[in-house]
C-alpha cells in the first residue's frame, strides 16, 4: 500500500513544467511554488529509487549475510555520495568548462549531450538506474551559467523523448489484468 501510496503521490515534473510553460505562468508565484514543490518530491522520489534498488539489490544477491535493510543503507549512502559529488563538479567543474565552450551554441548542444550519457553509463555502471543519471546530470547542468541555452537547445529534443515515453508507457500497460 506504501508502495502504490508513493507511486501515485508523484506528479510528473517536466509535465507540468511543460503546462506552465506554454501558459507563460513559470516565473508566476503559483508557478514557482508548484516547480518547487515538485522539485523536491522528484528528490524524494530518486531517494526511494535508490533505496528500492538497494533493498533489490540484498533480496537478489542470494548473500544470507547482508540483509536488505543493509544492503539498502548501504546504497543509500552511495547515492548520497553521488549527489554530493555531481553537486560538487556541477558548481567547480562543469561551469568552467561550459564558459569555455558557450560560444558554439552547437558544441554547448553537443557538451550537454555528451555530459549526460557519460553520467548515464558512469550512473549505470555503479549499479544505479539510468532515471537517477538523468536527475544527477541535469543536477549538475543546473548550476552552469548557460543552463538557459541548453534548456532552449535541448526543448525540442525533450519533447520528442517525452512523447517516447508516454508510448513505451501506454504500450506496456497490460490490458488483460483490469478485470
Amino acid at each position: 500500500a506504501v508502495y502504490i501510496a508513493g507511486a501515485l503521490t508523484f506528479s510528473s515534473t517536466i509535465i507540468v513544467v511543460k503546462l506552465l510553460s506554454d501558459k507563460k505562468d513559470l516565473n508566476s508565484l503559483y508557478g514557482k511554488i508548484s516547480v518547487g514543490f515538485l522539485l523536491v518530491q522528484d528528490l524524494v522520489a530518486i531517494l526511494i529509487l535508490i533505496f528500492l534498488a538497494g533493498a533489490g539489490a540484498g533480496l537478489g544477491s542470494g548473500d544470507a549475510s547482508v540483509s536488505p535493510l543493509l544492503s539498502a543503507l548501504i546504497t543509500i549512502g552511495g547515492g548520497i555520495i553521488l549527489f554530493l559529488i555531481m553537486w560538487w563538479l556541477g558548481r567547480k567543474v562543469l561551469p568552467r568548462i561550459f564558459d569555455k565552450i558557450a560560444r558554439s551554441e552547437e558544441l554547448l548542444f553537443l557538451m550537454s549531450l555528451a555530459w549526460l550519457f557519460l553520467v548515464a553509463a558512469a550512473v549505470s555502471k555503479i549499479g544505479f538506474s539510468i532515471e537517477i543519471a538523468g536527475f544527477l546530470a541535469g543536477l549538475a547542468l543546473a548550476n552552469s551559467s548557460e543552463r538557459f541555452q541548453i534548456a532552449g537547445r535541448v526543448s525540442s529534443l525533450r519533447d520528442f523523448f517525452i512523447l517516447i515515453f508516454f508510448v513505451i508507457l501506454g504500450s506496456t500497460v497490460a490490458v488483460s489484468n483490469i478485470s
